[in-house]
């Protein structure tokens, strides 16, 4: 299965930037945050993009070889389903917590 391809500028215009409120932040993520804007947090989309990519690259290397995943999206159902529709993962399970082994 071929990457999704996407760009910075998508990601941007998808909102993907904007991160939690300012006091709510993990100092562990400092490395990741640009900056801050009216209390919240802007992700570093520069570091971002590559990231994202070595992670989608992993999680198809993994299902290629015959592996097992799971998404765990408390109260995004729908975000997993949407997903999984995206990779064409016909098997699916899905508990009541969001919980989806592919």
């Amino acid at each position: 299965m071929a990457l999704p391809d996407f760009t910075m500028r998508q990601l941007l215009e998808a909102g993907v930037h904007f991160g939690h409120q300012t006091q709510r932040w993990n100092p562990k993520m400092a490395p990741y945050i640009y900056g801050q804007r009216n209390n919240i947090h802007i992700i570093d989309l520069a570091q971002t993009v590559p990231l994202l990519y070595q992670a989608l690259k992993l999680v198809s290397d993994t299902v290629a070889q015959g592996g097992v995943f799971y998404l765990l999206a408390p109260n995004g159902r729908r975000l997993i389903l949407s997903l999984m529709q995206l990779v064409d993962r016909l098997n699916i399970t899905l508990t009541r917590v969001g919980l989806a082994v592919c």
